[in-house]
């Protein structure tokens, strides 16, 4: 359900970062997805980052993230 409602947000907001793996018999499969502080779900926001697999994209994620906690 989580992954059906995922690749719908991701078709309708074509601004939005695209995974670059991770579907599988039509489910999207281990990614990590980051929102900007205070993102409201009623609002469908535009994802920071959004890849996988998490093994692979932790580097970048990480980066990501640290740049939400200190933005320039």
């Amino acid at each position: 359900m989580v992954a059906t409602s995922l690749s719908g947000l991701a078709k309708l907001k074509p601004n939005q970062p695209h995974p670059e793996c991770c579907v599988q018999k039509g489910f999207n499969w281990d990614e990590v997805i980051l929102y900007a502080p205070h993102s409201q779900w009623s609002d469908s926001p535009v994802a920071e980052f959004w890849n996988g697999p998490v093994v692979r994209v932790m580097p970048r994620f990480e980066t990501a993230f640290k740049g939400q906690l200190n933005p320039d």
